[in-house]
């Protein structure tokens, strides 16, 4: 994902951080089907990513992120590669 894409802001509290993340999301290629069907579902996906990025950046910070706010502000697929 390029990084130029992707926003974040963070509001600091006394003893805690909020973080909100605006990022269009990754998705296969909707022609191909098998990788559709093996894909995590898009709402399962982004929970995971707000629990990974709370605990990673509490680590990162050394204090409490008390909520990550994901916005997924559009999708993004892998480019065909063409062969010549």
């Amino acid at each position: 994902m390029d990084a130029k894409n992707v926003h974040v802001e963070i509001v600091s509290a006394r003893d805690t951080a909020a973080v909100r993340v605006t990022s269009p999301f990754p998705v296969p290629r909707l022609d191909d089907t098998e990788a559709v069907r093996r894909a995590t579902p898009v709402l399962e996906a982004a929970r995971t990513a707000q629990s990974e990025l709370r605990s990673r950046l509490t680590r990162l910070f050394g204090r409490e992120i008390s909520r990550v706010d994901l916005t997924i502000s559009g999708a993004t697929a892998p480019q065909r590669k063409r062969v010549l």
